[in-house]
């Protein structure tokens, strides 16, 4: 009788203490998996209506190996083993979640080129979508302790069995590759506790093969030149997140007065299409002169923009005002810089008067006699917006505070926005023009990309490469000369191709003013901005890159958004 009353006494210590280990392992994993882990059901419903059976295959073996491997890894015996998956877990769950937050869509190959291409803004992404990556940060206290919840105690040939099995998370690495490999993409809604180290892994693997990448270039001697330099100097200003309706030329809003006052010296082409819907991309096709039928194939194969300029005579001038320190960005290589003759940044200058520099600069290279191409690289309105302008300049109110993450008041980050494009657009002008002589030279303006204000959910600015709103790719493009012949013909262009250009015109127009003949550029590279543009107005986003991840994707401007651009400027 006494011994029956100890082992039942016994028996419930013993279920009392697997329930207290095991129990809320269980439930803490799956909090860690449900919050870091949307729309699974509806995206694997999805690849089955689309009759996708191989994917939704590949989704259940993926879904299933990692399920099997998290829950695994919260009962391996060996303490330096659960740590280890823990922090790769929870750090991939995170950066996943994080990313998921703010652009609305998974990581993708695609994403993690452009993060890298982007990572000197990390610093300034983390302030401005704090919020969004705070949030996704706090799921990593459920994942890392469901891990490190203490063990119950396990019979010995169960823990050995166990110690044995710390291979088993790499099974859903290799189905994750598989998928890559085989199809070059994957479907959204994989485990963010797997995916972004796998896809992190593979870009590493191919960028390392192809370092020299940006640096390659074709000849030149294909296109003939008729002799003829139309001007002195050619200038390509690219701006930064400047939207085409957010200047005045384009749409009232009171953001750039004095550009406006500029009419009679320049042709506005209106509303234009980006090359992409980020940075790297659209400086990598105006630059390369990537066509738009080629892509992504032809984007980085071709001569740049430096050689035909040296090659037609003119010294090649590159102004950065975004990067400090010899820095490179947008795919720029050291191999690409051997063809510029002149490298300028700003040490030391902040970031809110760089683009006054580059006004001042500007002005200095177009007084030299020697003919020049050059490129400029703006800072432009990047986010965060209150450090695109000095205090004493916020006309718009109210404005975002200086901690204040973006997504808590869209008329606060709209007026911050408006507040940006009024000192690097409209201020900037008018340093620049302050007894500026254009009667030798021909300023082709626009920017990189335009920029999403929280017209989705999403506070995502930019480089969505699913679903991306169309505000992303719409821009400004004016011409800006003083020579008589160019500014007529320009001033009937932009009558006849308004709101239908697009970035893939200006590598041509660049072309065409260096003096290589006009009917073989147009065969090879398509039509300049003075010549009939039939194209749609559209801008790729995504899959740029040969060799991994999907094929871009083209995003179109319809002309129903730019008519409805007047009712939806509610501020």
């Amino acid at each position: 009788m006494i011994s029956r009353v100890v082992n039942r006494n016994g028996t419930g210590r013993t279920t009392k203490r697997l329930l207290f280990s095991v129990l809320p392992k269980l439930l803490l994993l799956a909090v860690f998996l449900q919050l870091t882990n949307d729309g699974v059901f509806r995206n694997y419903r999805l690849l089955i209506e689309r009759g996708e059976l191989l994917g939704a295959g590949y989704f259940l073996l993926i879904w299933g190996t990692s399920l099997l491997a998290v829950g695994l890894v919260a009962f391996l015996p060996r303490l330096r083993w659960r740590l280890f998956w823990a922090l790769l877990f929870c750090a991939s769950a995170v950066a996943g979640k994080a990313f998921q937050n703010v652009m609305g869509s998974d990581l993708t190959l695609s994403d993690v080129h452009l993060l890298w291409q982007a990572r000197g803004n990390f610093a300034d992404a983390f302030e401005f979508y704090r919020g969004d990556l705070q949030v996704a940060g706090l799921s990593m206290l459920a994942g890392l302790a469901a891990i490190l919840w203490p063990l119950p105690s396990y019979p010995q040939w169960l823990r050995k069995l166990l110690g044995g099995m710390s291979w088993v998370p790499m099974l859903p690495v290799f189905a994750v590759l598989a998928v890559i490999y085989n199809h070059k993409h994957y479907p959204q809604g994989l485990p963010q506790q797997i995916a972004p180290p796998v896809l992190a892994g593979v870009f590493v693997a191919n960028h390392l093969s192809r370092l020299d990448m940006g640096a390659q270039a074709g000849s030149v001697a294909l296109l003939p030149r008729h002799g003829e330099k139309q001007v002195r100097h050619i200038v390509l200003l690219l701006d930064e997140s400047i939207r085409g309706d957010f200047i005045d030329l384009n749409l009232r809003r009171d953001t750039t007065p004095y550009l406006l006052s500029l009419v009679p010296r320049l042709a506005n082409f209106g509303i234009a299409a980006s090359g992409a819907n980020c940075s790297a991309h659209s400086n990598a096709i105006l630059r390369f002169g990537a066509q738009r039928h080629r892509l992504p194939d032809n984007l980085f194969d071709g001569p740049t923009v430096w050689q035909f300029a040296q090659a037609a005579g003119f010294r090649t001038v590159f102004v950065d005002a975004q990067q400090t320190g010899g820095g490179l960005q947008n795919f720029m290589h050291a191999g690409e810089l051997a063809w510029i003759d002149e490298f300028i940044q700003f040490d030391g200058v902040e970031k809110q008067w760089r683009d006054m520099k580059v006004a001042d600069t500007l002005k200095g290279l177009l007084a030299r006699d020697t003919p020049s191409l050059i490129y400029i690289n703006k800072v432009g309105v990047h986010f965060p917006y209150g450090q695109t302008y000095p205090p004493d300049a916020a006309l718009f109110l109210p404005q975002l505070g200086p901690r204040e993450a973006a997504g808590e008041s869209r008329e606060r980050l709209i007026n911050s926005y408006k507040n940006g494009v009024r000192w690097a657009v409209d201020a900037f002008f008018r340093r620049l023009f302050e007894d500026l002589d254009l009667s030798d030279s021909v300023i082709v303006y626009s920017s990189d990309h335009g920029q999403h204000l929280m017209e989705s959910a999403f506070p995502g600015t930019h480089c969505r490469t699913e679903s991306p709103h169309a505000a992303e790719g719409i821009v400004p493009l004016v011409v800006f000369t003083d020579e008589p012949r160019l500014r007529t013909q320009f001033h009937a262009a932009a009558e006849l191709n308004h709101n239908q250009a697009s970035h893939f015109n200006i590598f041509p127009t660049l072309l065409q003013l260096l003096g290589f003949e006009t009917a073989a550029v147009r065969r090879t590279y398509g039509p300049g901005l003075r010549e009939t543009i039939d194209d749609e107005l559209a801008f790729t986003t995504g899959g740029m890159i040969p060799g991994i991840g999907s094929r871009p994707k083209w995003v179109a401007v319809s002309s129903d958004y730019l008519r409805r651009q007047d009712a939806a400027a509610a501020f």
